[in-house]
């Protein structure tokens, strides 16, 4: 016999709750014990869905992630969009907990869950934005070179990453890109 059903309003219930505490502290200051009493649901259901507040973060992550599908217009224009998503996701106090969980080497599990669920299905949303300009040889590294400055200054200079910063960036990779290939 099976147990009850999963109530499908605690993950929302929980990840309100969390976007509430980190208005107001830091992840590392954030505790399941608060986050259970803030939102009403028992730790007891939290662990049975995640295994500590990582997993929660990644999973709350992943969800606001999925949202974004790219509307085809030009090579330009798509990777702008994109990029401009997920820059003011990682901007975000929930994104700023993500890249803490990324650099800590202590949350191995939760960084093997971001690398499959987000990191692999987000570089083939750009695999297939860039599929028709590109060679296969030559995807991934297009897209490290892509993300690379983004995630150098989300970590060293936060300040600087905006959306002029992303549009000169991608320009001038873009540029570069098309004159080697002219070579």
């Amino acid at each position: 016999m099976a147990g009850r059903p999963k109530d499908p309003t605690v993950n929302q219930k929980v990840f309100n709750t969390i976007d509430d505490i980190l208005s107001k502290q830091h992840y590392h200051d954030m505790t399941v014990d608060q986050i259970a009493n803030q939102s009403g649901v028992s730790k007891t259901t939290i662990y049975r869905r995640w295994s500590d507040k990582s997993f929660i973060i990644i999973d709350m992550f992943l969800e606001q992630t999925e949202t974004y599908k790219p509307h085809p217009v030009s090579l330009y224009d798509d990777l702008y969009q994109f990029l401009i998503h997920v820059m003011h996701i990682y901007k975000s106090n929930l994104g700023i907990a993500v890249m803490e969980i990324l650099i800590n080497q202590y949350h191995k599990e939760a960084k093997m869950r971001f690398m499959e669920a987000y990191f692999s299905e987000k570089r083939s949303v750009l695999k297939d934005i860039i599929e028709t300009y590109t060679t296969i040889d030559d995807e991934d590294l297009f897209i490290d070179l892509i993300f690379s400055p983004i995630y150098f200054n989300l970590i060293i200079k936060p300040e600087v990453l905006d959306e002029a910063y992303i549009d000169k960036m991608l320009r001038l990779i873009l540029r570069m890109y098309e004159l080697y290939h002219q070579q």
